[in-house]
């Protein structure tokens, strides 16, 4: 049984997300959304790594942390998962971030169980030295009619704070769908869909609201989201559309704002 899986983007967007030349707002709540994306993902994707599978502990070796599981065993739930970075960066070879704080994660049951529920805390985390801060929960829902199993991610008071001490602050609800791979061992052939809605505050304090318009598509085989858009409107104006094209696997996106489209190279 595999662990759990989301969405990434890659964290050398960073560059681009806090340091967007427009003072365009939509273009910054577009900037700062990717950095949304890309943190629940990361935070996520560490938890992944240090999970059980098929009832056996996985302690993934591209982790460069500590990791504890609390009662080690494969019969007893909750559990506990610690994964402690240390207080100076690491990097990790598995998504080449560095990595520094810890994050802790209870588990209610294994990752198909109908009461599994996995509710994350990070505690002074750091991915690429923005600091990671909010409750992430990740809910088993059961399987949908083709039989896939769906998971609920729940993001509440979530924070990120860069160098400069700009932040972004939001919340979420997103539903995943595990498309390809749930039956197989391997995690490369896993394939998700992911839809939802969220809402926050930008890195300039500017309200917005957003809505994934086409279902983002996650490969695990794949660095960058194959395919999907999402809609972003700010407080008092100026919507965008950031599309990801259609489920080609490359660093390619856009965002259109007023019929004026510009490519972005996810880089």
């Amino acid at each position: 049984m595999k662990s759990i899986k989301s969405i990434s983007l890659l964290v050398s967007m960073l560059a681009f997300l806090f340091a967007c030349k427009e003072e365009n707002v939509a273009t910054i709540s577009a900037a700062d959304h990717l950095l949304i994306e890309l943190a629940q993902s990361d935070i996520i994707r560490q938890v992944e790594n240090a999970s059980k599978e098929n009832g056996l502990l996985r302690q993934s070796n591209f982790l460069c942390a500590d990791v504890m599981i609390t009662p080690n065993d494969t019969f007893t739930w909750p559990k506990i998962v610690t994964i402690d970075y240390g207080t100076s960066n690491c990097l990790s070879a598995d998504d080449n971030r560095f990595h520094r704080g810890v994050i802790t994660c209870q588990a209610a049951n294994k990752l198909l169980a109908n009461d599994a529920i996995f509710t994350i805390s990070p505690n002074e985390y750091y991915v690429s030295d923005v600091k990671v801060e909010g409750n992430f929960e990740i809910k088993y829902t059961g399987r949908n009619d083709n039989e896939q199993p769906t998971y609920l991610l729940t993001t509440t008071t979530g924070r990120l704070t860069n160098a400069d001490a700009k932040t972004v602050n939001w919340s979420c609800n997103q539903t995943q769908t595990w498309l390809e791979g749930a039956n197989t061992l391997t995690t490369f052939d896993d394939v998700f869909s992911i839809i939802g809605n969220g809402s926050g505050l930008n890195s300039d304090g500017v309200a917005f609201t957003y809505t994934i318009s086409n279902a983002l598509i996650k490969d695990v085989g794949c660095a960058w989201i194959k395919g999907g858009s999402i809609t972003i409107s700010n407080a008092g104006g100026g919507d965008m559309l950031l599309d990801f094209g259609a489920n080609g696997c490359d660093n390619k996106a856009t965002l259109t704002q007023n019929d004026a489209t510009k490519s972005v190279n996810l880089l």
